[in-house]
């Protein structure tokens, strides 16, 4: 989920100070104090994501459980791992918690923009590729995206296709291949809608209360991907219950965060957990919607449908309130 109102403050990230050469040109030293030899190997492990303590040495995961959302979201602050959840309410849908953005980012805006970005969707992006087409967005590495959500059958389907380009992966992106591969994800025999497990992820050196909008966000892409029931209904909204100058106009936002609006199965996932994010405004959507044509197609829709945003909202939610019980905090 990238960053999605400018407006919003930006979340206060932990940005480690760039690493340490572990290759230092060499110097001619008479004796070398014999700690220092280990230097290299100790500014190597002290990386973020990198546990130092005990059992976890080396290990860039550790399993948390199967527990509520309540319980994810009262996780503490700070820590090197990333924790990984399963949610009690379907224990399919696995939950990174990383200690940060930057972590967060180094391991998925790859899969980001292979997934989901207008202009590069399937394409594998080398890192200045990568590093120009976030730039281009107007973002930054540790802010593209706040939250993530994919199924089994993308990640597959990014990770065949990295295969053939050795090298081309980062240490986080081919830890998290491993990971994946331990919960299951990645087979060959990966199950149908239904039966594959998802993946889920944000960070926690954000705000509590982005936290809790952003998992709440990313739990219904994952009912979308999941439960055929829900996306059904978001589907019949979409097609039937909305205007098709309602769906240009949800085209247009999406369109305005970098999202491939020619593919429509995304455009119905992002629409419904967009619209009921209720924590930013309906119509503010509309403000960061740039182009003198977009532009005056919103001021037309403006005047024609005023407030339209917001009984569209609490439309969606009257016709998915038999799910509003996954949402309580236990």
């Amino acid at each position: 989920m990238p960053s999605l109102d400018p407006r919003l403050k930006k979340p206060r990230t932990t940005e480690s100070a760039p690493e340490a050469s572990l290759h230092p040109r060499r110097k001619r030293i008479q004796s070398v104090p014999f700690y220092l030899l280990l230097l290299p190997a100790l500014l190597g492990m002290c990386q973020p994501g990198v546990d130092l303590s005990g059992k976890n040495q080396g290990r860039f995961y550790a399993a948390a459980g199967t527990v509520s959302l309540g319980k994810i979201l009262k996780a503490r602050r700070g820590g090197r791992l990333v924790n990984v959840y399963a949610w009690d309410k379907n224990p399919r849908i696995h939950i990174f918690d990383f200690p940060d953005l930057k972590s967060q980012g180094r391991a998925l805006n790859r899969i980001a923009a292979f997934v989901e970005k207008k202009g590069v969707r399937g394409k594998i992006l080398n890192d200045q590729k990568l590093r120009r087409y976030i730039r281009k967005t107007g973002s930054s590495p540790s802010v593209f995206y706040m939250a993530h959500d994919y199924r089994d059958r993308d990640l597959r389907r990014f990770f065949r296709k990295a295969s053939a380009r050795p090298g081309l992966l980062n240490r986080e992106e081919l830890t998290l291949r491993s990971e994946l591969t331990r919960l299951g994800f990645l087979s060959s025999q990966g199950g149908k809608n239904g039966s594959a497990p998802i993946l889920l992820s944000f960070a926690r050196d954000i705000s509590p209360e982005f936290r809790r909008m952003f998992l709440f966000h990313e739990i219904r892409h994952a009912l979308y991907f999941d439960n055929a029931r829900y996306r059904r209904i978001c589907d019949v909204f979409w097609r039937k219950r909305m205007t098709e100058e309602d769906r240009e106009i949800f085209r247009l936002i999406l369109d305005a965060y970098n999202y491939d609006v020619k593919y429509g199965y995304l455009v119905r996932n992002e629409f419904q957990a967009f619209l009921l994010q209720k924590e930013v405004p309906a119509e503010e959507y509309l403000d960061g919607i740039q182009g003198r044509k977009q532009r005056r197609i919103i001021r037309k829709y403006r005047l024609e449908n005023p407030n339209r945003l917001n009984l569209l909202r609490r439309a969606l939610a009257r016709d998915l309130k038999s799910f509003d019980s996954l949402f309580r905090l236990e």
